[in-house]
């Protein structure tokens, strides 16, 4: 039989050999069989009359490979006499609409809207940003450094804007200091 492989096995057509009945590999599950009898072609067969087949010689229904070759041994078979080889080889066949799967690529740009992305900044800008955080952060210790102190003791640094997690750590400490002084009078 032609088709077997990745492109061709839904292009599969013919008749069931146990039933008679044509099959369809868009719309029915199929099985095509291969078989050691070198007379013997791979036909394909419904996944139904195939169980139905296996259940008839006694074996396990999802048997795969390894059971007497069903050619002649159906009702609507096309052959006279059964086949005498044994099957080596499975092609499962599983239904698939073409026509549903394309119309609902169609419809997933509108109904699914991409939420808005966010800028992606690369290496350089990143490199950039740090780069000029790290030069304000040196800036602002130099200018503490260098003020001048009245006394013997440093200048205060100056007010932290509120909310600012430096804001709320002279707050914190503020209030400690506070608290230790009523607690020594």
């Amino acid at each position: 039989m032609e088709g077997i492989g990745v492109d061709g096995i839904h292009c599969v057509s013919g008749t069931c050999d146990l039933c008679g009945d044509t099959c369809d590999a868009n719309t029915q599950e199929l099985n095509v069989l291969t078989c050691t009898f070198k007379n013997c072609q791979d036909l394909p067969y419904h996944q139904d009359c195939l169980e139905k087949y296996l259940k008839s010689i006694r074996l396990e229904r999802n048997r795969k490979t390894g059971f007497k070759c069903p050619r002649g041994c159906g009702k609507g078979s096309a052959h006279t006499e059964p086949c005498p080889g044994k099957i080596d080889k499975s092609h499962p066949i599983h239904p698939r609409n073409e026509e549903q799967k394309k119309k609902k690529k169609a419809k997933l740009p509108e109904v699914m809207a991409l939420p808005a992305a966010r800028p992606v900044k690369t290496k350089e800008e990143r490199k950039q940003e740090k780069a000029a955080a790290a030069a304000a952060a040196a800036a602002a210790d130099k200018a503490k450094a260098a003020k001048p102190t009245a006394g013997g003791l440093k200048a205060a640094a100056p007010a932290a804007a509120p909310g600012s997690s430096t804001a709320a750590k002279e707050q914190q400490q503020q209030q400690q200091q506070q608290s230790a002084a009523s607690r020594k009078s």
